[in-house]
């Protein structure tokens, strides 16, 4: 605990710096248009805006209005949504029984990888995302090992809390009980998970659908040409590795983007690129969160572990998340901020050795 309090003191000295001295780099943009979002909400709930994404600017907003519109409060939110995700992320550690020097190990890194320090110590949707990633895995867990039954409906509620702070973890979500839904755990339960993805297919499909049409017609295109419109639709900045027109026309044209699209989510930017000191840290931390993702593949040879079929599925859910981020991430700066949600489950699966 005493690493975790060391982070939460960081965080806070963190956020003073950024909102009393000096906007520090990342912290700027959305950051402050979901701060000002919030401040409108608690001057009138007609500003209230409950779409995907924007639903963290609206519940800002509520404390804002019985509280303060201080951008500082905004901050000091974020900090405690990763206090608790730290401490949820120990208990699923716990629930793992990992070895304990793992244990510490992993709570450094989370505590201390410069990004997630940043990102988490201000007015963005990324510490709500890592703290509702991590009860989902926890729950996930208590489903795999320790079969309660009840954690199958808490972790409907988190997977929903999840979707609506971003699109992307719509398809984790769906993706998640498809896969549940093959296990012969659920069908202890198999008309409670029916109800369940059917409200969830209703639901996501009327918002997600009706959202995209307004700038997209998915109605008319396939999902490669979907793909293609969005990544050729985004801005383009200094941090942009793709610059040039995408053109996904089949299978094979999908298989090379994805190939590229990871390498440059992971890796970028490039010794090349490097234009200042951010860009420089950022490409090692991203060289750092490369070696958690072989000792992540080295893990997968542990055959003997008894819940090595449960640690894979971990494996699946982890790489499809970040697999999705890839797709539609077109810059290092928004691919630095998609890493923190999986920060946890990264770390957890790295040092993966549970006790004897």
């Amino acid at each position: 605990m005493k690493i975790i309090f060391s982070g939460v003191i960081l965080r806070i000295f963190i956020a003073i710096i950024n909102v009393y001295y000096i906007t520090l780099p990342g912290a700027e943009y959305d950051a402050l248009a979901f701060h000002e979002a919030a401040q409108s909400v608690s001057k009138s709930w007609d500003n209230i805006n409950l779409k995907i994404g924007w639903i963290y600017s609206t519940a800002l907003g509520v404390i804002y209005k019985y509280t303060s519109d201080s951008l500082f409060l905004g901050c000091m939110v974020s900090v405690l949504a990763w206090f608790i995700s730290a401490i949820v992320l120990k208990k699923a550690l716990n629930d793992l029984n990992l070895i304990d020097s793992n244990i510490q190990i992993i709570i450094f890194f989370y505590t201390f990888i410069p990004s997630s320090v940043l990102f988490t110590s201000i007015t963005l949707r990324e510490p709500f995302q890592l703290l509702f990633y991590n009860l989902s895995i926890l729950s996930l867990i208590n489903i795999f090992y320790n079969k309660k039954k009840k954690y199958f409906l808490l972790l409907f509620l988190f997977l929903l809390a999840l979707s609506m702070l971003h699109k992307v973890f719509i398809f984790f979500s769906i993706f998640v009980f498809l896969i549940l839904g093959l296990g012969k755990l659920i069908t202890k339960i198999k008309i409670l998970y029916f109800i369940i993805l059917l409200l969830i297919t209703y639901f996501f499909y009327e918002i997600f659908f009706n959202f995209l049409l307004k700038f997209i017609p998915i109605d008319q295109l396939s999902i490669y040409q979907i793909i293609q419109f969005h990544i050729n639709n985004m801005t383009i900045s200094r941090a942009s590795y793709i610059n040039e027109i995408i053109i996904i026309n089949n299978f094979s044209d999908f298989i090379l983007y994805s190939i590229r699209s990871l390498t440059n989510y992971f890796l970028q930017p490039f010794p090349i690129n490097h234009e200042n000191i951010y860009d420089s840290f950022l490409f090692i931390e991203n060289i750092i969160r490369l070696f958690f993702v072989v000792l992540i593949i080295i893990n997968l040879f542990k055959f003997t572990d008894k819940n090595f079929a449960y640690f894979v599925l971990l494996v699946i859910f982890y790489f499809f998340t970040e697999f999705i981020w890839a797709l539609g991430t077109n810059n290092w700066g928004s691919a630095v901020r998609h890493h923190v949600p999986t920060l946890g489950i990264l770390l957890l699966l790295s040092f993966y050795s549970v006790k004897k």
